[in-house]
């Protein structure tokens, strides 16, 4: 089972990345609903290529979490980069498509925001998502994040070019888990 919990809420913890999450990173990713909205990843990786290039990133880099609901590993919450000298993060999330739908995307994002303006003691979040990400969208939307640009067909896309639509949340304008989470 993935690592110690790091962060509970009522439905589920966020634990440290630990080795024997891999095979469920490495299968979730190369998962075509997930690898579509993930910039960077072109097309399936073999599984020696993502321990290479991608999960060791995990459990070195920034806040990487794997969200569990008991001892079922759903997904995955990330703030990263994480640059405290400017007082920001990047926030990321994915959930294998099998729990799409069901509200953990919410609650592990808030719990995760909750870490970040609070212990973590950031100023400001970012976020970004593919245009055509509506779930991304709706997700950032609901957690009172505010849309502050657009790059223009900024990435490829099933053939073609779409834009990267980016959004921030300021520490004072977040109000807390427990008033996002219902």
């Amino acid at each position: 089972m993935a690592g110690p919990v790091y962060l509970s809420g009522d439905r589920i913890d966020l634990r440290t990345v630990k080795d024997d999450d891999l095979e469920f990173f490495h299968e979730a990713t190369n998962h075509p609903e997930v690898r579509r909205y993930i910039a960077g990843f072109d097309g399936p990786v073999s599984r020696a290529e993502y321990e290479r290039e991608e999960f060791e990133k995990h459990r070195t880099e920034g806040v990487s979490l794997v969200v569990c609901d008991g001892e079922t590993r759903v997904g995955n919450v990330s703030l990263g980069p994480v640059n405290d000298e400017h007082g920001w993060a990047n926030l990321g999330a994915w959930l294998h498509p099998e729990y799409h739908g069901e509200g953990y995307a919410i609650e592990a994002c808030a719990l995760l925001l909750d870490y970040a303006f609070g212990e973590h003691g950031l100023r400001r979040v970012r976020a970004q998502h593919l245009g055509p990400n509506g779930d991304s969208r709706r997700l950032l939307d609901r957690l009172g994040f505010t849309q502050e640009g657009v790059a223009r067909d900024h990435n490829r896309f099933e053939g073609g070019v779409v834009d990267d639509v980016r959004y921030g949340l300021l520490a004072d304008e977040w109000p807390g888990s427990e008033r996002i989470v219902e």
